[in-house]
């Protein structure tokens, strides 16, 4: 075997030991549209407090810390694994031309409107849940989401994805295990349905 073909060899398992432990890595980055709009923020407070004082509903939807941070809403376009800042700055630059490219075609240089309106879970039972979320109405935004998700597919960081589930996370489990607690629950929100499945958020306008 000749010194080149050595160097080929470790490379390749270079390569294969790099793209093992991104397989196994959990997702380090996300990429997301920012809702704090005062409107979006204010309606999910008042939300918050709505569903915390109302006695009907289960105990284990009504606890403080399954709720998302006011100041940390967001829609997830996709999630990312990144192993250094090489491979930051490249998402980055992809990311940055895919909004000044194609996603600029779609707005066409005007502002982006979305309604943030309904309740959704992530699974089918109601007595089970992990993750509710708002909804949100907008063709346009859709577009806009799954060209961005399939520009960062494409650069080998992302999953790939033939749509993206829009959504804007409200309440999480997640946040308990965040919060201290050591393990992680569920939520009953059968009743919270019931009566909120149709909350609004309100419209907002998305410029830049």
């Amino acid at each position: 075997m000749t010194s080149e073909e050595s160097v080929m060899r470790c490379r390749d398992r270079i390569h294969l030991i790099i793209h093992g432990a991104r397989d196994r890595a959990s997702y380090t980055h996300f990429v997301s549209i920012p809702m704090t709009h005062e409107t979006i923020k204010d309606n999910f407070l008042k939300f918050m407090n709505t569903v915390k004082n109302d006695e009907e509903l289960s105990d284990s939807c009504r606890e403080e810390t399954v709720f998302q941070e006011s100041r940390k809403l967001h829609l997830t376009i996709t999630m990312l694994s990144l192993l250094d800042i090489s491979e930051e700055k490249s998402v980055s630059d992809s990311l940055e031309k895919i909004i000044n490219t194609r996603v600029s075609e779609i707005l066409n240089g005007k502002p982006l409107e979305v309604e943030i309106k309904g309740l959704e879970i992530m699974n089918d039972d109601p007595t089970r849940v992990n993750v509710l979320y708002a909804l949100t109405s907008s063709d346009k935004l859709a577009n806009v989401v799954n060209t961005i998700a399939h520009a960062m597919s494409d650069t080998g960081f992302a999953p790939q994805q033939n749509s993206v589930k829009i959504h804007l996370t409200l309440m999480n489990t997640r946040y308990m295990v965040m919060g201290k607690k050591k393990k992680r629950g569920r939520m009953d929100v059968t009743k919270l349905l019931e009566k909120y499945r149709n909350y609004d958020f309100g419209k907002v306008t998305i410029t830049e």
